[in-house]
């Protein structure tokens, strides 16, 4: 019987050959705050938890059983607790029974995978008797148009047709985004893997965590909150680009119908991972560290509504609430492009210089509020500073006035981009302002220096880090810099790391420097950018589910961090398909569907560029 416990700090012994024999029964003893450690005793069943607090004399000797780190905690012994639980007995309590949601859910998943499976063979026949035939039926009733929208065969080929090709009729240099998506979710995941490995799982050098989190190989993780900022600004160019485009080939814009097309496009998919992960997680994990498995959701019972109204970023209490955390960005995201169209109206009704002076006025008044909140609240420039506590993601993080900046840089890349090429194709002098840009990139000189500035730009803020990151104190506490020093970095860090990206991409999208155009364009970014939106929305959940699943510790080291990197991005991938090709693609199909049968007399040229379905792919960390 004892031969199954762990007999040192963070080994977890044998969880299921404990639990399988007759007349035992394992417990967990948690130690909190960071690292999240514990200690397995496989002991008698009959024994309670006020027996072994008894055992204990109603306390753990903190150094007697980790004196390696004891020094670590010597300042937080007073806020450590040490919580027991009878892992199995809480799961078998909490998690065994299906709920009427879950019944909910189970039987929705059944009824759209039926239906995607009988539009799969009506699709599959109809192209049959098309191909024997060599013409198209005359009519097809409305009903089976709709099925098809359902049709795994269509939905999967339109996977492989780029975003450009889709709303443009062509291949275009926008292609390059695709490429500049899948690296940023990449990066995304590659912060979330080391965050979660030390904060969700149980690690066999937790005493030695500060020195590795300390090396200059966790720069580039650590720095993974700038990806999220790389998709707002990809939100903000394709908005700004699509949206002007839109308003330029329509002789009057349904303004109403802009917000309602922006939110069907995102609300499908989303709501059905949240319900999804609400209902199913605590049913899909196990293992002794699973009786926290369903905590990430634990927001969704008084809190749903917040994701729904995209709001979550704000209630309750102006911090926010913790269901489908990641989701954080989405509520941003939707927030900004409710003020996009005013700002992009005025610009294009009135007056080009009055509405970049808008634009850069917004980014001016983002960075005095971001300026005002580091200082009030002290923050630091790392994100696990002990000083930050939860006000760093509350207060800054999660804020729309705090991250807006790249999004608007994006705003600012999509008017150059448009206006541009409507000098170069048309003559037309639509943007005297954009069109000196442009002018100024035929230089191979000054698109150079662009892309020189912004390459060491995005550089400098990721590793400048190093600096503050290699001294992080015995607690975490990071005084490296000088608050000073942390309050201007986390003012100016997001607003400069957006210029950065315009001022290396812009070039490219204007059709200069080949070989990162041809790079970030190849074929294969294609259909994994298309999944990109369904990766971020479950990658979170996957990695919590996998960590909390585990049943032996494991070490934290730079190969251990890549090889779960890497097998995360590929599980996360594999998974969002079936999300997409059941969900996202068919309520597309569906909306568009119904949005063209309402047209009195659609435009098949406005259809085709309609911003009825700008991409939001850019989702995504709350990291």
């Amino acid at each position: 019987m004892f031969l199954y416990s762990g007999f040192s700090l963070n080994n977890l012994g044998q969880y299921d050959a404990c639990n399988d024999m007759e007349g035992t029964k394992y417990l967990l003893i948690m130690i909190y705050p960071f690292p999240v450690m514990g200690m397995a005793l496989c002991g008698p069943e009959v024994c309670t938890i006020e027996d072994y607090e008894k055992m204990l004399n109603g306390q753990f000797a903190l150094s007697s059983v980790m004196p390696d780190i004891h020094a670590l905690r010597s300042n937080l012994t007073a806020s450590i607790n040490f919580p027991m639980i009878f892992p199995k007995e809480y799961i078998d309590d909490n998690f065994e029974d299906y709920s009427a949601g879950v019944i909910l859910m189970i039987l929705f998943i059944s009824i759209v995978a039926t239906v995607c499976i009988i539009a799969t063979s009506v699709d599959f026949y109809m192209s049959t008797v098309t191909k024997n035939q060599g013409k198209q039926p005359n009519s097809v009733p409305i009903v089976i148009k709709y099925l098809l929208c359902f049709s795994f065969m269509t939905n999967f080929q339109k996977l492989f047709t780029s975003r450009s090709q889709e709303k443009l009729g062509k291949r275009d240099t926008l292609d390059i985004l695709n490429g500049v998506r899948v690296m940023s979710i990449g990066w995304v995941i590659y912060g979330h893997v080391i965050f979660f490995s030390w904060t969700q799982g149980v690690l066999v050098n937790a005493s030695d965590i500060i020195n590795f989190l300390k090396g200059p190989t966790t720069v580039v993780p650590l720095s993974g909150t700038y990806a999220v900022d790389s998709f707002f600004w990809l939100s903000g160019l394709l908005v700004g680009y699509l949206l002007i485009l839109e308003i330029n080939n329509s002789k009057k814009m349904n303004w109403p119908m802009v917000y309602i097309h922006r939110y069907l496009r995102i609300i499908p998919l989303y709501m059905f991972v949240l319900l999804f992960f609400w209902a199913l997680q605590k049913h899909i994990g196990g293992g002794p560290l699973w009786f926290e498995g369903d905590n990430i959701n634990a927001g969704c019972k008084n809190h749903w509504w917040t994701n729904l109204l995209f709001v979550n970023n704000v209630v309750p209490d102006w911090k926010g609430s913790s269901c489908l955390n990641q989701s954080w960005y989405l509520a941003n995201d939707m927030q900004f492009f409710i003020l996009t169209p005013p700002i992009l109206y005025i610009y294009h009704k009135y007056n080009k210089y009055f509405g970049w002076a808008v634009l850069w006025a917004l980014t001016g008044i983002s960075i005095l509020v971001t300026g005002l909140i580091a200082h009030h609240f002290t923050l630091n420039a790392m994100p696990t500073a002990q000083i930050n506590g939860i006000n760093y993601f509350q207060y800054y993080y999660n804020k729309p006035y705090c991250r807006v900046a790249p999004y608007i840089m994006g705003i600012i890349t999509g008017l150059v981009i448009y206006a541009y090429r409507a000098y170069k194709d048309k003559k037309n002098y639509y943007d005297p302002v954009s069109i000196w840009i442009g002018n100024k990139l035929e230089d191979p000189l000054i698109r150079y220096v662009f892309g020189f500035i912004g390459l060491s730009l995005i550089s400098i803020l990721v590793w400048v880090q190093y600096d503050t990151l290699e001294y992080p104190g015995t607690l975490m506490e990071y005084s490296h810099w000088s608050h000073s020093q942390n309050e201007a970095f986390v003012t100016l860090c997001r607003p400069l790391f957006g210029l950065g990206l315009t001022l290396l991409l812009l070039p490219s999208l204007l059709g200069h420097f080949n070989f990162i155009t041809w790079v970030l364009s190849w074929d294969i970014w294609t259909p994994l950018a298309r999944l990109t939106f369904a990766v971020y929305l479950i990658h979170v959940n996957v990695i919590v589910i996998c960590y909390g699943s585990q049943k032996a510790s494991y070490m934290l080291d730079d190969f251990t961090v890549v090889k779960d990197t890497i097998f995360y991005f590929v599980v996360c991938y594999i998974l969002a398909l079936p999300f997409v090709l059941m969900i996202e693609m068919p309520a597309l199909a569906v909306e568009k569907m119904a949005f063209l049968r309402a047209r009195a007399k659609p435009n098949v040229e406005q259809e085709n560029k309609s911003v009825l379905l700008l991409p939001v792919e850019g989702k995504k960390e709350a990291n």
